[in-house]
């Protein structure tokens, strides 16, 4: 007797014994399937129903220590989604901010801070959020990059600016991180996540 790819459903040969246990089986085995099936459907629906739904689009962390993390951008589809959210959590060799800048431009659209060890520097978190309206992208960041503890708890709006793609464009090529000081080194171990909300 052959089964099928997916399901290992019975496939009867001409010369093959028929059993009622191989179509209970089977039964079971589509009746969990579509079960399974229709509860993704509705999960979706559901978060649908109840706002934006995020999707987990890049999660990359640094494999060597660098000045300038690129990140390749060129698959994500900017129509697709309402916004994209990252995420980054950033270990260096300094106090200094790492700076957001995109398609190597040298603009800088945004400062992330370092989460070091305690002894050096560990001053907060940031979100940053871009939204594409095409050509634009606008650009805001939300978070807490005081060195002053009493500052923990007060995140706040740190502006907001636009970038222009060119004409036709649909996607970004990098997001670009960059340290200015030339001895200044993003560290193995840095990560960034990045979520898009669907259109």
């Amino acid at each position: 007797m052959n089964y099928t790819q997916n399901y290992q459903l019975n496939q009867w040969d001409a010369t093959d014994r028929v059993l009622r246990t191989d179509f209970n089986s089977d039964n079971q085995k589509i009746d969990a399937a579509l079960k399974n099936a229709a509860d993704a459907v509705a999960a979706e629906a559901a978060a649908r129903a109840a706002g934006d739904v995020y999707v987990k689009l890049l999660d990359l962390t640094l494999e060597a220590n660098t000045q300038k993390w690129d990140i390749d951008m060129s698959s994500i589809d900017l129509t697709k989604y309402q916004k994209l959210v990252l995420h980054p959590h950033l270990k260096g060799n300094t106090d200094q901010w790492v700076y957001l800048h995109l398609n190597g431009t040298s603009t800088e659209y945004g400062n992330i801070p370092m989460i070091n060890e305690p002894d050096r520097q560990n001053f907060g978190a940031v979100e940053i959020t871009l939204v594409p309206e095409l050509p634009r992208i606008f650009i805001y960041q939300i978070g807490v990059t005081s060195v002053y503890e009493e500052d923990y708890t007060k995140p706040s709006l740190m502006g907001y600016v636009n970038f222009m793609l060119d004409s036709g464009n649909n996607h970004l090529d990098t997001l670009n991180l960059w340290f200015n000081g030339s001895s200044y080194r993003i560290q193995t171990g840095s990560t960034i996540q990045i979520y898009g909300v669907k259109r």
